[in-house]
C-alpha cells in the first residue's frame, strides 16, 4: 500500500494591491483537512477533486490530506495565515510517515516577506520528505525558478480555458507518482524562462499555439511531461515571467533542449498575439460612437482586474466617464461595473429604489491609484444575487453605476443579469476586467476594447513600482502603436501624467 500525503496552497497574489489576504479571506473561501475535504471537494474541478478521481482508482492507495487552503486572487498572504499552514503541513508530513506527497501550488504565491512563497513550500517540504517522491501541479501563470526542477520529481500545469483542467492537472500528476514509485520511469526536469515580463492575462493563446505539436513528440522518445507558464506579471519576484518545465525519463539533456525549444516557441507567439491598449479617454469615446440598439461596446479596464487582485476600487475610469458625459460624448446609457464598496450598498438598501444617494466614490481602499470621485445619483436598483453578495445600482446622469457588497472573481453578463442591468438598454459598457471577461461577453457586444488607467493589474508594466524586475525586462506596447482604421484613435504606451504620478505612489510587497 502506497501511503500518499496531499496538500494544496492556492493563492494568486499580487504586489501591488495594499490590502493583504487574511485568515477571514482564506477561512470563507477553503481552509478543508482530512476525509472532509476531500468530501467537500469532490465534483468540484479543483485539484482535490482531481485526487479524489484518482483515489477511487487506486484503492490500494491510503491518501490523507493535510490541508487544502485557497483564496481569490488578492495581496501577499499575511505573514500568520502563511506559517500555519506551511507549519501543519511539516507537522502532518513528520507524524504520518508517508511514501510521498502530493502537493497543489498556485506558482504565484507571496507571503508578507516571502517574494516566492511556493518555492519556499517545496523546499520546506523536500527537507522533511528526504529521497521520497515529492510531485506537483501549477497554474498556468506560475512564475517558476529554475530550483524548482530539482526540488520536484515530477509536475503539471493546468490548461487554459478548458473545464476541469485543475483537476486533470492533479490527475497526471498522481499518474506520474505512481509510474515513479513503481520504478517505471524515472524523470529529470528542467526548466527555461524567458529574460522578459508580459502581462500574463493575455498569453493564453500563445501557450497553446506554443504547445502544438508537443503531445505528439511525447508519444516517442524520453518526454514524460511538459509544461508552458505566462508567468504572473503583478507578482514582484526574481522569477517572474514565462518559462517551459519539461521531464524526460533518465535523460536530463533531452529535458534541457525541449525546455529552450518550449520558450523560445513561447516568445514568439507572445510577439504575434500581443493585444493593443488605448487610452481610457479614446477608448470610451470611440464605443459611444460605434454602440448600436441592442447592442453595447465594451470599454474594459484591466489594471483592476478582480481575477489578477484588482480591488475593484480604482476610480479613473470612472471619472473618464463623468467626463465624458459632460462633453457630451456618451450618446446614451452607460453602465459600469463594478465598484467594491461594503457603504455605499449598504446605504443603498438603507434609502431604497428612488432615493438619493451623493457622496465620493472608489479609493476606498487606497488613493494610490486616483482620488475619490464625488457624485450624486439616484438608486434605481438594489437586491441579493444567489450566492448573497449584496448589490446596489446607482444612476448618475446617463451613468448606471454597480457597487458590491463583496469582490467577485469576474464580472460576466450571469453577474450583471443578476444584478437588473439589461445590456439592451446599453450603449457603452465598462468592465473591471481583462481578457478572459471580454471573451465573456463575446457576440453580446459590439466591439470589445481595452483601455488604460491606473491599478494594481496595470497592463503598462513599466510604471508599476517593482522591486524584483528591471524596466527592461518588463514588455509593453511601441511608443508610435496606431489604433486601428475603424475607431481613428491613438494607442499608447506611456501613461498619462495622471497615471504616472499615481504609479509613482504605488507600494511594493
Amino acid at each position: 500500500m502506497v501511503r500518499l500525503a496531499v496538500a494544496r496552497l492556492r493563492c494568486c497574489s499580487n504586489s501591488f494591491t495594499p490590502r493583504r489576504t487574511r485568515s477571514e479571506d482564506v477561512s470563507l473561501h477553503e481552509w478543508m483537512s482530512g476525509d472532509n475535504g476531500m468530501t467537500r471537494a469532490s465534483g468540484t474541478g479543483t485539484e482535490i477533486d482531481g485526487v479524489t478521481t484518482f483515489a477511487a482508482a487506486h484503492p490500494d492507495w491510503e491518501i490523507t490530506l493535510l490541508r487544502s487552503a485557497s483564496a481569490p486572487a488578492g495581496g501577499p498572504l499575511s505573514g500568520n495565515v502563511f506559517h500555519a499552514w506551511l507549519s501543519e503541513i511539516e507537522a502532518g508530513l513528520k507524524r504520518g510517515r508517508f511514501d510521498a506527497i502530493y502537493v497543489s501550488l498556485h506558482g504565484a504565491c507571496q507571503a508578507e516577506g516571502d517574494p516566492a512563497a511556493d518555492l519556499t513550500v517545496l523546499r520546506r517540504i523536500r527537507a522533511v520528505m528526504g529521497p521520497r517522491p515529492v510531485v506537483a501541479s501549477f497554474d498556468i501563470r506560475a512564475n517558476m525558478s529554475e530550483e524548482i526542477a530539482i526540488l520536484l520529481d515530477g509536475a503539471t500545469s493546468n490548461v487554459p480555458d478548458q473545464p476541469g483542467s485543475e483537476a486533470d492537472a492533479a490527475n497526471r500528476a498522481l499518474i506520474l507518482l505512481a509510474r515513479i514509485i513503481a520504478g517505471e520511469i524515472r524523470p529529470m526536469g528542467a526548466l527555461a524562462r524567458l529574460p522578459q515580463l508580459v502581462d500574463g492575462s493575455t498569453l493564453d493563446a500563445a501557450v497553446e499555439l506554443a504547445l502544438s505539436g508537443l503531445r505528439e513528440r511525447m508519444r516517442s522518445g524520453p518526454l514524460v511531461e511538459a509544461s508552458l507558464f505566462t508567468g504572473f506579471a503583478w507578482g514582484d519576484s526574481p522569477y517572474a515571467g514565462p518559462s517551459a518545465l519539461v521531464w524526460a525519463d533518465r535523460d536530463s539533456g533531452a529535458a534541457r533542449q525541449e525546455a529552450a525549444s518550449l520558450a523560445l516557441s513561447l516568445s514568439r507567439s507572445i510577439s504575434m498575439l500581443r493585444p493593443e491598449i488605448y487610452s481610457s479617454e479614446t477608448a470610451i469615446k470611440t464605443a459611444s460612437t460605434i454602440a448600436r440598439p441592442g447592442q453595447p461596446a465594451l470599454v474594459l479596464d484591466p489594471a483592476d482586474d478582480p481575477g489578477s487582485g484588482g480591488l475593484l476600487d480604482t476610480p479613473e475610469i470612472l471619472r473618464d466617464l463623468q467626463r465624458a458625459q459632460a462633453f457630451g460624448q456618451l450618446n446614451g446609457p452607460c453602465v459600469l461595473a463594478a465598484l467594491h464598496d461594503v457603504e455605499t450598498v449598504s446605504k443603498a438598501h438603507s434609502i431604497g429604489i428612488g432615493g438619493t444617494l451623493s457622496g465620493s466614490f472608489g479609493a476606498r481602499t487606497t488613493q494610490i491609484y486616483g482620488q475619490a470621485v464625488p457624485l450624486s445619483g439616484e438608486v434605481v436598483g438594489v437586491g441579493q444575487m444567489a450566492d448573497a453578495n449584496d448589490y446596489a445600482v446607482i444612476r448618475s446622469g446617463q451613468i448606471d453605476i454597480l457597487f458590491l457588497a463583496r469582490r467577485p472573481a469576474m464580472i460576466d453578463p450571469a453577474l450583471l443579469a443578476a444584478c437588473g442591468i439589461d445590456l439592451r438598454d446599453t450603449r457603452v459598457l465598462a468592465i473591471k476586467g481583462g481578457v478572459k471577461t471580454g471573451e465573456a461577453f463575446g457576440n453580446l457586444v459590439i466591439r470589445c476594447t481595452m483601455c488604460d488607467t491606473p491599478g494594481p493589474t496595470s497592463p503598462d508594466l513599466q510604471h508599476l513600482p517593482y522591486s524584483f524586475v528591471p524596466a527592461i525586462r518588463r514588455m509593453t506596447q511601441d511608443d508610435d502603436a496606431e489604433l486601428g482604421a475603424e475607431s481613428g484613435g491613438e494607442a499608447i504606451r506611456r501613461p498619462t501624467d495622471r497615471r504616472t504620478r499615481a504609479h509613482s505612489q504605488a507600494p511594493s510587497a
